[in-house]
């Protein structure tokens, strides 16, 4: 699934997501791209929702002086 635009998983693992961790791909992956996802970065929109970010927070988020995003990406590379 890693590097997979969102667009196009079949809708059994769009199933599967949703019923797994609770992020419903066609409902929540447009708002997690606005707040500056990829649209490749599903695990990262995964991790972020299981750690309790919304994508409204993440965009003002930070770890000390790194934008929580840019520190999630770092810590899954």
């Amino acid at each position: 699934m890693a590097d997979t635009d969102w667009t196009e998983y079949s809708p059994e693992a769009i199933d599967f997501l949703y019923a797994t961790y609770g992020i419903r791909l066609p409902d929540d992956m447009p708002r997690w791209i606005e707040a500056g996802l990829l649209p490749t970065e599903v695990n990262l929109a995964i991790v972020l929702h299981d750690q309790g970010f919304t994508p409204k927070v993440v965009s003002t988020a930070y770890m000390g002086n790194e934008p929580i995003l840019d520190y999630f990406r770092r810590a899954l590379a």
